[in-house]
Order: structure tokens, then sequence, then C-alpha cells
């Protein structure tokens, strides 16, 4: 080997000038081919793989948009859907007529109260005697803003009275003893009570003069069913 390399020396060594520099310059282009092409295959994967995610990003970006364009699509189709506005139309008549029972409502004694306004307004007349004091049953009423309300510009549906928000009055029975006096005073004191209670029934009976016996039923309206609070 070191005899070729030597023999390959003077051989360049006896070639004229010019050929020696064609010979290098040559050399050198194939070098720079050899790195040229060894770099650009590098690149090239590269390149490629960036094209490709490039191309899956632009892929997605286009599932997006039309996603949210077939969701927009939706949103407007449900907007125009007329049992979609016939629903909302009824949701609206809904709150008004709750706003209403509850304004009807507002100024009255709460169920879970009465018990003991009661009570007190008694105590505070002294003379009368509490014989009993029992709740009745509760029973829904038809309220005349709840009526205005289904005979509103809506279809006749299951739908509507399903969601049809009930009032509820709730009884109490009060049985008491005691003179005329002692009872014109507990009805004057429960009559002008800042909370207010219905008066249902009254009866007043003499066995024993001066004292009688008082029944009394008064009511209050609500939205909620249950006697809350026991």
């Amino acid at each position: 080997m070191p005899n070729n390399w030597k023999e390959m020396v003077e051989k360049f060594d006896a070639l004229a000038l010019r050929q020696r520099i064609m010979i290098m310059v040559s050399f050198i282009a194939v070098l720079i081919l050899m790195f040229d092409s060894l770099w650009f295959a590098s690149n090239q994967q590269e390149i490629e793989r960036t094209q490709k995610a490039i191309e899956l990003t632009k892929s997605q970006q286009k599932e997006m948009v039309e996603m949210q364009r077939a969701y927009n699509q939706t949103i407007v189709d449900k907007r125009n859907d007329p049992k979609h506005q016939k629903l909302l139309l009824i949701e609206s008549q809904l709150v008004e007529v709750r706003q209403k029972l509850m304004n009807k409502t507002v100024n009255l004694v709460k169920p879970e109260d009465m018990a003991r306004v009661i009570r007190e307004i008694i105590q505070s007349t002294k003379s009368l005697k509490l014989q009993s004091l029992s709740k009745l049953a509760t029973y829904e009423i038809t309220s005349e803003s709840g009526d205005e309300a289904q005979q509103a510009d809506t279809p006749q549906s299951t739908e509507t009275s399903a969601e049809k928000i009930k009032l509820y009055r709730h009884t109490m029975k009060i049985v008491l003893q005691g003179k005329y006096g002692s009872t014109h005073q507990f009805l004057e004191l429960l009559e002008n009570m800042k909370k207010k209670v219905g008066f249902d029934h009254f009866e007043y009976s003499v066995n024993d003069y001066p004292n009688a016996d008082i029944t009394l039923t008064v009511s209050t309206l609500s939205l909620d069913r249950g006697w809350i609070g026991g």
C-alpha cells in the first residue's frame, strides 16, 4: 500500500501543472458532492416528516372547523324549532306564574310558623284556654294566575300540564275555651297580624255561661305541599 501510494504521488507530480489543478478541482468537487448528498438526504427526511406533521395538523383543523360548523347549525336549527320556541314560551310563563303566586303568599304566615304564632296570640289574651291545635290535610288549589297562564296562546298539551306550578292550602284547627271578651280580643289580634291567615270556619257555642267553646279553622297558602318544620 505505501508503494502504491508513492507511485501515485510520483505520477501526480510528473503531470503538468494544468492537469494537477484539474485533478485537484475534480477531487474537491467529488468531496463536495458526497458531503452535499449526505447532508441533503438527512435534511430531506426531516423535511418530509415536517410536511407530514403540517398536513396532519391541517387535516385536524379542517375536522374541527367542520365540527364547529355542524354544532353551530344544530344550535340554529334548535332555536328555529317550533317545539323549542314553544318550550321557551312555556318556561317564561311558568316563571311569571310562580312569581304571581309568590306575591300572593308573601304577606301570609308561613305554614311552619302558624302553630307558634297562634300559641303566642292565645297566651297574650291570658284568659283563653287552648284545648287543641291540629293540622288538617293539605290540599291543592287552583290559582287564577295559573289559569290565566294555561289560557295563554299555547297548545293544550301534556307538556304544559306536567310543568304546572301548584299552590297548596295549609289549614289548622283551633279549639279554645273562654269568655266572649277574650275571644273577641283573640280574633282582633289574629286579624291585625302583619303576616295574615285566612279565616275558614268559626263556631262559638255557650254551654256554661259566660264560658264558651270556640272552634276556629285558619289557613295559609304555600308553594310547598308539606308542613315544613313539622
